[in-house]
């Protein structure tokens, strides 16, 4: 569903890592018996909402956190590490938030490591759990080169969604998430100056989670003019019609630490429209992006505004520069590179 995995692994068996992907955490302990051989077993968590998702109980949330946390405790027994990624503050769906925060806090105690893509991430999540900075790998998150098929030029990407050439296109793309502040970019959108609002277009693009704010959403903006709505999987090969047809890329977050999203609009050469959060306001120039207060649809309609004259080379080439800084090949051969040495240096 998502590369990130296979790039942040692209390079790793050059430094002796071998990434394979667990069905599950209970098969991790299928590996162990390797380190009687000498082979260093890790193994790698990254996303956890699949553990509390569905509970609404907090007896049900505590007797599932307290199995994970046997099975972890039984593979660091015999022998294994544990790594995190942090990923976000919390799962975007969680109820549960006190127990989410427990769950965090209990994996960040049994890791080796925590590697985290934003130097401010610490800061942004010590409200609610806490990083030991002698544990903390920072590496970034990779940009996408050569993860999404890119043949097609802008005027067929257009023609293909029946978009005209001198449109103005704001592109939304990635799973339709309430948390992604969707009814606010309504508003926000339905609030720019009129400016060259005859030829201004929202293009969506993205599989609904199928909540009701999501639905609403959809009915929304199905109701606008000058919106066109794709509320499904996107296939892998059709991403480049999408990016390629746009102007700029909005991450309209209410909240958020890390974004796939704004690399892979950096990879394609497009500004962005973004949250001025911490984790995203690092990873972005003044050159390729307008910010917002997240809360605000004033402040949104106004960056929205202000990213249309975004438009043009300079804007492209500012953003591709923050995309080749996070090349897949180097963000790989550092993650490994400086993973192993940071498992070497605590077991030594």
């Amino acid at each position: 569903m998502n590369p990130f995995l296979a790039l942040l692994y692209s390079r790793a068996i050059a430094h002796g890592v071998a990434a394979l992907p667990l069905a599950a955490v209970t098969d991790a302990d299928a590996l162990l018996p390797l380190t009687r051989s000498g082979a260093r077993v890790v193994l790698h968590l990254h996303w956890t909402n699949w553990l509390l998702r569905g509970v609404q109980s907090t007896e049900e949330a505590d007797a599932r956190i307290a199995d994970l946390l046997d099975r972890l405790d039984g593979f660091i027994g015999g022998g294994g590490r544990l790594v995190w990624t942090v990923h976000d503050v919390f799962p975007h769906d969680a109820v549960l938030v006190a127990k989410e925060a427990r769950l965090r806090q209990a994996i960040i105690d049994r890791s080796a490591v925590v590697h985290v893509m934003s130097p401010a991430t610490a800061d942004a999540v010590a409200h609610r759990f806490t990083i030991p900075p002698e544990r903390v790998l920072h590496v970034p998150h990779p940009a996408y080169d050569g993860a999404y098929e890119d043949y097609v030029d802008r005027a067929t990407a257009r023609f293909a969604l029946g978009l005209d050439p001198d449109d103005i296109v704001h592109l939304v793309i990635g799973a339709l998430k309430p948390y992604k502040g969707l009814l606010g970019l309504l508003d926000a959108f339905a609030a720019m100056p009129d400016g060259d609002a005859a030829h201004r277009r929202l293009l969506v693009a993205g599989k609904p989670d199928g909540s009701p704010l999501t639905s609403e959403f959809l009915a929304r903006a199905r109701a606008e003019p000058r919106a066109t709505v794709h509320a499904r999987t996107i296939p892998a090969a059709d991403i480049q019609l999408f990016l390629r047809a746009a102007d700029v890329v909005i991450l309209p977050y209410q909240q958020t630490l890390n974004s796939g999203v704004l690399f892979l609009a950096s990879t394609f050469g497009l500004p962005v429209v973004a949250p001025a959060v911490p984790g995203i306001a690092d990873a972005i120039t003044p050159l390729m992006s307008r910010t917002f207060d997240p809360g605000s649809s004033g402040s949104l309609a106004a960056a929205l505004h202000a990213a249309e004259g975004l438009r043009g080379p300079a804007a492209g080439e500012a953003a591709r520069r923050i995309a080749d800084a996070r090349h897949p090949s180097v963000v790989s051969e550092r993650f490994a590179r400086e993973l192993v040495a940071r498992l070497d240096a605590t077991e030594s």
